[in-house]
């Protein structure tokens, strides 16, 4: 009983064995099955996936150049940081310098009052301007470290991207 009655809807074991191997060797029969199964949405999938892996590709492309980007953003840092650092010493060595000038200027005109009056101005005004300059630095401090966090911040997203 292979035929199927006009009441029967369901196949019997042979048929469905020989539907099994026309399915596996007749590639037509299988791609006319196929349509008649899937929706159109699911035919459409492996050229979905083609295109997602291409997408995929050029993400991941995009993000090892960011990465290198943020590396020499990372080493350019790293270069101001230790610019800035050798600065901050070269300044802090100019106002000791400075100290130890005052200091024996102040002792070498002590009996000569104007001359004295007239350096303790001088010095005064100096005194301003390393002060000034050390605000300035400090305002540049707070400004570098501002942009340093911020730089880290956006690493940290690339970095939560990448994962």
């Amino acid at each position: 009983m292979n035929a199927m009655t006009a009441g029967d809807d369901a196949l019997s074991p042979e048929d469905k064995r020989r539907f099994l191997r026309a399915l596996k060797s007749d590639a037509a029969f299988r791609e006319e099955v196929q349509k008649e199964v899937l929706t159109e949405r699911l035919l459409e999938v492996p050229d979905q996936m083609d295109r997602l892996e291409g997408q995929m590709a050029e993400t991941a492309r995009q993000i090892a150049e960011l990465t290198q980007t943020v590396t020499g953003l990372t080493a350019a840092i790293n270069a101001l940081i230790d610019h800035q650092a050798e600065l901050r010493r070269d300044v802090n060595g100019l106002i000791e310098t400075t100290g130890r000038i005052i200091h024996i200027m102040e002792a070498g005109f002590t009996e000569m009052r104007e001359g004295f009056t007239e350096m303790r101005n001088r010095f005064a005004t100096m005194d301003d301007k390393i002060v000034g300059l050390d605000g300035k630095i400090d305002a540049l401090d707070t400004k570098f470290t501002a942009k340093l966090d911020q730089v880290n911040a956006e690493i940290r997203d690339l970095k939560k991207r990448a994962s």
